[in-house]
């Protein structure tokens, strides 16, 4: 019996050295919560746990909440650009500079708290950060501002300002470490201790660098753990290492500019066929109007190869990806999903070890307006918002709708989705919670391999079910064993290696 244990423990020992991009079996991986802007750190997208079907399960009205009307005051979508998160019990919204909570289960009002600022002063742009019960977030405003709210009541715990003279909240907070990080406008990358009050770290940055973008952080293949921000000033991409070190190779000055940078960086593993893994880098830009636009992926271990898929624009209109792409990784590709500010949602395949051209298109649709949202995929399906206000899903691998819900309003804020619903606000301030048992398939080879994992998570659920398997065929032969010869049983023999990864 003890052997059959030690013999589970082992095998469960490996397959926890293969989950990918260094993630842990959070509740994220299990599809409980979506605790900050677009999921995890690796900011890929992929959510856990089923698919909502596309039955509006409530909608809220948070505008009484709010001390400003919504109709978009301040000529802009500033007021509706921070999403949603959860924690599994709660909603967190912000609109203008009102933090609200609702239950998750029902759209109840749990709390709302009114920060500093106000009928278009200080909002939050930034998503409501979730972490160790307490909700974080950021203020657009003279001196900008970051706040931490009890997440069971609502009680302001402490508020600072934070570095710099930009906006630190046209991204949202992210925590890794217990540290709570930013990026502004200004060019200041930085953090400070969850627990607030102590000063910031501010680690060198690039000259003219502008951070519209939310950090994103993951353990490079083959390195260490570090930061990457695409830099809309210099039109380029920055990485640190956790300590703060700029990386080899950032910024990406010997590189051709890129295009204007709004979107944040999608970090995945894709492992070529007979290769080694990489770390890669993919993150949209913004041509202009009457000019393409650009898909990018940057190899983090050797930035100076730049693949970048181009987007024609329409006519004299705007191809710009603004949203952060969701990227779910099988083998040697990645599928990356994304919509632009023409309004296509769009599917490509990325393919490094390709011999001829990386990139190709698998399907492209369009919706009534433009998109800012960043997609979320689910299962065999990807969820994307429009500024149309409807929020539809697409199956993963042919892009036929499987079904789509209209708001009653402009959506430019990405979903959050838990616990098998999706939630969205719109521009008038209606928190809209999608679910029910409706359906959804995808092709195989696109659909994401379990709850947020690539193919590595894969083999460390394989793994974990073979050591349970060995274990429970251990302990049936030590009890036959016990049961048809006296004295001590045998010793079984070892059990097989366990498979390399893929």
């Amino acid at each position: 019996m003890v052997h059959a244990m030690r013999t589970g423990a082992v095998l469960l020992a490996i397959g926890l050295l293969f989950l990918p991009n260094g993630a842990s079996l959070s509740p994220l991986q299990n599809g409980s919560s979506w605790p900050q802007f677009h999921g995890d750190l690796t900011l890929d997208g992929i959510a856990g746990g089923s698919a909502p079907g596309g039955s509006v399960v409530y909608t809220v009205n948070l505008a009484p909440y709010v001390p400003i009307s919504i109709s978009n005051p301040l000529g802009n979508d500033y007021p509706y650009q921070a999403s949603p998160s959860t924690d599994g019990s709660n909603v967190y919204v912000a609109l203008d500079n009102e933090v609200i909570a609702v239950a998750a289960s029902s759209g109840t009002l749990r709390w709302n708290v009114s920060l500093p600022g106000g009928s278009g002063g200080g909002p939050i742009v930034g998503t409501p950060l979730v972490s160790n019960g307490m909700v974080y977030v950021g203020q657009d405003g003279g001196p900008n501002r970051l706040a931490a709210l009890d997440a069971g009541n609502g009680n302001l715990a402490w508020s600072m300002n934070t570095p710099g003279g930009g906006n630190p909240s046209s991204a949202s907070v992210v925590e890794q470490g217990g540290n709570l990080v930013v990026a502004d406008l200004a060019g200041d990358f930085a953090w400070t201790p969850e627990s607030g009050g102590a000063a910031w770290t501010l680690p060198p940055a690039p000259a003219n660098a502008q951070y519209f973008a939310t950090p994103s952080f993951t353990t490079i293949a083959g390195g260490g753990p570090a930061w990457v921000v695409p830099d809309r000033g210099n039109r380029s991409l920055d990485a640190w290492s956790i300590s703060g070190t700029p990386l080899p190779g950032f910024p990406m000055s010997g590189n051709p500019r890129m295009d204007r940078l709004y979107s944040s960086a999608a970090l995945v593993n894709i492992t070529p066929v007979g290769g080694i893994a990489q770390t890669w880098a993919i993150f949209g830009g913004e041509g202009g109007a009457g000019n393409p636009s650009h898909l990018y992926a940057v190899d983090l271990s050797h930035p100076s190869g730049v693949d970048a898929l181009t987007v024609p624009a329409p006519g004299s209109g705007d191809s710009g990806i603004r949203s952060t792409p969701a990227v779910v990784v099988s083998g040697g590709t990645a599928f990356v999903y994304f919509g632009t500010r023409s309004g296509t949602v769009s599917e490509v395949e990325f393919q490094p070890s390709s011999s001829s051209t990386p990139w190709g298109w698998v399907w492209n649709e369009s919706t009534g307006a433009p998109i800012d949202a960043s997609p979320v995929v689910i299962g065999g399906e990807v969820i994307v918002p429009s500024e149309d206000g409807t929020v539809y899903a697409y199956r993963l691998g042919g892009g036929s709708p499987i079904w789509t819900v209209n708001t009653g309003a402009p959506v430019y804020a990405s979903p959050a989705v838990a616990g098998g619903l999706c939630w969205v606000v719109n521009a008038n301030g209606a928190l809209v919670a999608i679910g029910g048992n409706g359906p959804s398939s995808g092709n195989p080879g696109t659909t994401p391999l379990g709850p947020g994992l690539s193919s590595g998570g894969m083999l460390w659920i394989v793994l974990l079910l073979v050591g349970i398997v060995v274990a429970a065929v251990i302990v049936l032969i030590l009890v036959i064993t016990r049961r048809t010869r006296p004295g001590p049983p045998v010793a079984p023999n070892a059990p097989p290696t366990p498979p390399g990864p893929h």
